[in-house]
């Protein structure tokens, strides 16, 4: 058992140091940008790996799974929670007791220590995005909450709940703590076209908003930045920004944010 905790704490060491030496910064990031191709099965590109305010490691990537194929979420055995975004095809995909085919949109919520299995059972290759965090409030002993009742989820696209709003609709998938954070928010907003969401703003969470389609542009402490579907914009903590649809016909993005626990 103590040789056990060494090596767990080196590895902590080793996740710091890295994570340490690449602060990501607020932005937007194109997959084009990094050479991302899923055309081909198997394929993974990766966005970014660091740190952020409220993460001691934050992973982004996306990745391809051909017909007939398996997916193994990396790095599961390691702690992290994980989020999954279906971005094209189908997949099946199997968590604590709870089975669903999983389409464009869907989305997979990943508890520490929960297995998930992950198959392609159609035709196409599918691919997905693949989102894993360790909150820096893992890093203290006490993350492991018994009064904590966070599970992992399979929401599928057309299970969550649409509101309409005065601009357009907003579709909800989670509002819910998680094992390492106090509270983490998804939805996504339909934007109509010309409108604006609301105009710049700043909140202690970061941010993360994943454009679905239709072009945006987006304010980032004072700089403005139009983008299209697939962008990946980066938010931190207290950074003003606001988001407007551009393009022609309505926008749509995904938008989560998290609240850390507090030490």
């Amino acid at each position: 058992m103590k040789h056990l905790k060494v090596r767990l704490l080196a590895a902590l060491v080793v996740l710091s140091a890295c994570a340490q030496s690449s602060v990501i910064e607020s932005g937007p990031y194109d997959w084009k940008d990094f050479g991302a191709d899923v055309a081909s099965p198997g394929e993974t590109s990766k966005l970014f790996e660091g740190s952020s305010d409220a993460f001691e490691y934050l992973y982004i990537a996306v990745t391809s799974v051909g017909a007939g194929k398996s997916f193994v979420l990396p790095r599961n055995n390691e702690g992290l929670e994980a989020l999954l975004i279906m971005k094209s095809g189908t997949l099946d995909q199997a968590i604590v007791g709870n089975r669903k085919q999983m389409g464009r949109g869907s989305v997979s919520l990943i508890m520490p220590g929960d297995e998930i299995d992950i198959d392609n059972s159609s035709l196409e290759t599918a691919s997905l995005y693949v989102i894993m965090w360790r909150a820096k409030r893992a890093l203290d002993n006490d993350v492991a909450d018994p009064g904590n009742d966070a599970r992992s989820l399979l929401i599928d696209w057309n299970d969550a709940t649409v509101k309409k709003i005065e601009k357009g609709q907003r579709r909800y998938f989670i509002d819910a703590p998680t094992t390492m954070l106090r509270q983490f928010k998804m939805h996504v907003t339909t934007l109509n076209e010309g409108m604006t969401s609301h105009p710049p703003h700043t909140h202690t969470e970061e941010e993360i908003i994943l454009v679905r389609h239709g072009e945006v542009e987006e304010i980032i402490d004072g700089e403005r930045h139009q983008v299209g579907a697939g962008t990946l914009i980066f938010l931190r903590s207290m950074v003003p920004h606001g988001i407007r649809n551009i393009g022609q016909g309505q926008a749509e993005y995904f938008a989560f944010k998290w609240a850390p626990k507090d030490r």
